[in-house]
């Protein structure tokens, strides 16, 4: 009997977890259209220059560099990658490249690259499918420390005995 209960309380979890995270991956692709849509008809364009490479060798993310551009003589950045794909991005030599970018007049904190703008915005399908993949990681998380925590239990009632 505990068996079938613990079953249906992994099925209940599990389903409110996946709709929770549905749920922010909607949100979160209404936003990024939402972004995309305003860039597109109010965007300023301008261009950026590359200051520092972002190399993270060894760190499993992209490498990018970031770039400084200036609206109203404040600084702004942005952190993508060149638009010309023959440049080395870890290459220091190549410094000061510029790219183009869009930004909100009411905002220049709100800004994408001419090659973001081009990509447009992920398809509203991935953003459920991400969704499924962090439920699944996070039950399998949690009900790993759960059976761990059971296991612990059981021997500590053997040593009680």
């Amino acid at each position: 009997m505990l068996s079938k209960n613990l079953l249906l309380f992994v099925t209940v979890v599990s389903i409110i977890v996946t709709v929770i995270f549905s749920f922010i991956g909607n949100f979160n692709y209404h936003k990024t259209a939402h972004t995309y849509q305003t860039i597109k008809q109010q965007g300023i364009r301008t261009s950026a220059y590359s200051i520092k490479t972002r190399c993270n060798k060894g760190r499993g993310l992209s490498a990018t560099r970031l770039y400084r551009y200036v609206v109203n003589q404040k600084q702004y950045f942005i952190d993508t990658v060149p638009e010309d794909p023959r440049l080395d991005i870890c290459d220091k030599q190549s410094l000061g490249d510029s790219i183009t970018i869009y930004y909100l007049p009411s905002n220049p904190n709100i800004k994408l690259s001419e090659t973001q703008l081009q990509q447009g915005v992920s398809s509203q399908i991935s953003y459920y499918f991400s969704s499924i993949i962090f439920s699944i990681v996070f039950l399998a998380y949690w009900i790993g420390t759960k059976y761990s925590s059971y296991k612990e239990c059981q021997k500590t009632r053997l040593i009680e005995k």
